[in-house]
């Protein structure tokens, strides 16, 4: 088979199999947060309700829910609605991850091998698609997305309207973090785009050096209008060398994802203590890449790797100022670093694919099938742990009193999986 017809084939792989995993999520009802936005949704009697989630929800993202409130709005209590659209927006941003990665002059083949990789979940194993109150963050993804695309090929907008292109990157950066508190990396990946472009000297065009001051300053400015939302007044002492070990271990964590099995959970004291011991492994792996990516800038290797590896850290730093020790749930940190590090995993991928040694062939395409068949065996196991979480009589209570006090007249049939 050629180079082309092995990528088309496991593209088309992803697809089924991604396409198979979000449908059975469908299925899936509430649980956990999912319950908070929706209280929190069901009270915003105004539009000025929007605009203080933090009662309910303790976090200051008024554009994630205003977005879940015109959810709530539309679907009500059909939670099947809300990952649908969960869905079309993890679509939408892998449309987005191959129009970028296009214009980081990746071949049409990586391009398309690294959004389909995205699609499946490889990276980020669809924990944040199939979680109902997961848009905002969606999203914010796309808006980071959309900042990117503009000034990936120049680094710069060109062309008849750079105008246009540095207005659409402006209005991207500015949203972002009002989605997501990980937009606020939005502008750090611009920059990073345009000094691997066109150098370091390219930071010092008026809009590039303007952009994360703007950003931040309006952000910071947001928030510190109520100071219950203040992140900076909750935040106190940053230390940078755990928040730095903690980034590694996300970035661990996305390729090898492992948690403990205590044994006094069940787990056999054997898969216990090798899964202890790959944990410990974990944020050696992600040293290993934050390494790798000063290198690529030190030795200017191309751009495209160096503005992927740059994206893929910056969108995991953000998580770290707040780590929390969650088990799976973590893997929801991974979605906004999962794009660039999956263009990665085929910029690797696609040359071995089409090496002259059988052995770079064979190496090339064994990580693809790992990184397939083990993204897709542990999405489906995953998306099976939450329909059985959302079928917990916890839950289902939790549904039914939530119907019993903001929608009585709906039909008992709802969806209360």
């Amino acid at each position: 088979m050629t180079r082309a017809r092995i990528i088309l084939f496991a593209v088309a792989v992803c697809l089924l199999a991604g396409t198979v995993l979000y449908a059975r999520a469908l299925d899936n009802g509430f649980r956990a947060d999912d319950f908070v936005f929706l209280r929190a949704a069901y009270q915003a009697d105004s539009p000025a309700g929007i605009l203080s989630p933090h009662q309910s929800v303790a976090f200051f993202r008024p554009g994630a829910f205003a977005l879940f409130l015109a959810e709530q709005r539309l679907f009500g209590l059909n939670a099947s609605a809300y990952l649908a659209f969960n869905i079309l927006l993890h679509i939408l941003n892998a449309g987005l991850c191959y129009l970028v990665l296009r214009r980081l002059d990746l071949d049409r083949d990586a391009a398309l091998l690294a959004a389909g990789l995205f699609y499946l979940g490889v990276f980020h194993y669809g924990k944040e698609v199939t979680w109902a109150c997961t848009s905002g963050g969606l999203a914010m993804t796309a808006l980071l997305a959309a900042a990117v695309l503009p000034v990936a090929a120049a680094g710069a907008p060109r062309g008849a309207s750079p105008r246009a292109g540095w207005a659409a990157t402006y209005a991207a950066c500015l949203l972002a973090p009002f989605f997501h508190e990980s937009g606020l990396a939005a502008p750090l990946v611009v920059l990073a785009a345009v000094a691997s472009r066109r150098g370091w000297r390219g930071l010092c065009h008026p809009a590039v050096a303007a952009l994360a001051p703007v950003t931040w300053g309006l952000w910071i400015v947001a928030t510190l209008l109520d100071p219950r939302t203040s992140a900076l007044a909750h935040s106190g002492a940053i230390n940078p060398f755990p928040l730095a070990w903690t980034a590694c271990r996300y970035l661990g964590l996305a390729v090898l994802p492992v948690q403990s099995a205590s044994p006094l959970a069940g787990g056999h004291p054997a898969v216990a203590g090798a899964t202890v011991a790959l944990q410990r492994l974990q944020p050696f792996l992600g040293l290993a890449f934050v390494l790798w990516v000063l290198v690529a800038w030190i030795r200017r290797a191309p751009a495209r790797l160096r503005i992927l590896g740059a994206w893929a850290l910056l969108a995991i730093a953000p998580y770290t100022l707040v780590p929390l020790p969650a088990g799976w749930l973590e893997l929801r940190y991974l979605y906004g670093a999962a794009a660039p590090l999956a263009a990665l995993l085929a910029c690797l991928v696609v040359p071995g694919i089409a090496a002259s040694r059988p052995w770079r062939r064979a190496a090339a395409m064994l990580v693809l099938a790992v990184a397939i068949v083990g993204s897709a065996a542990l999405g489906m196991i995953l998306e099976r742990k939450s329909a059985r979480a959302s079928s917990e009589p916890g839950n289902r209570a939790r549904l039914e009193a939530l119907r019993a006090e903001f929608d009585p007249g709906s039909a008992q049939s709802s969806p209360a999986r």
